[in-house]
């Protein structure tokens, strides 16, 4: 038995290094800027993790990396106690506010009328590992 779907991509969002959306993006991408960096100190500690040995158990051989700005999330708007936030995965936050800008690019505002049958968000996430 085959399926035949009829499906519409009408929006799109992304967070990256060095910018907050997919227009960003592109204008790093063209501007050739490098946004590789040295390890934020908000994000740990060098002198505790790092050794440039790369088989050296429970550190890392690197010093820098692609990291992401600051991203605003209201947890009271997204309907969670904020008690919860130190507890919750911060690709969980993260996924909700790329989730939100791509209802909020699709919809222009029209949350409240859309069809909620006929939509959803597909969430696509990578990371460095390697398997």
């Amino acid at each position: 038995m085959s399926y035949s779907y009829q499906i519409a991509i009408v929006g799109v969002a992304a967070l990256f290094p060095g910018s907050g959306d997919r227009h960003g993006f592109w204008k790093d991408i063209l501007a050739g800027r490098d946004l590789i960096t040295e390890i934020p100190s908000t994000h740990w500690s060098i002198a505790d993790y790092y050794d440039p040995d790369p088989k050296s158990p429970d550190k890392i051989y690197a010093k820098r990396g692609a990291f992401l700005n600051e991203v605003a999330f209201d947890p009271l708007k997204n309907g969670m106690p904020p008690k919860i936030m130190p507890v919750t995965d911060t690709s969980q936050i993260l996924g909700l506010v790329v989730a939100q800008a791509v209802l909020d690019d699709a919809l222009k505002g029209q949350f409240s009328e859309m069809d909620r049958e006929r939509a959803s968000v597909i969430l696509g996430v990578t990371s460095g590992r390697s398997f």
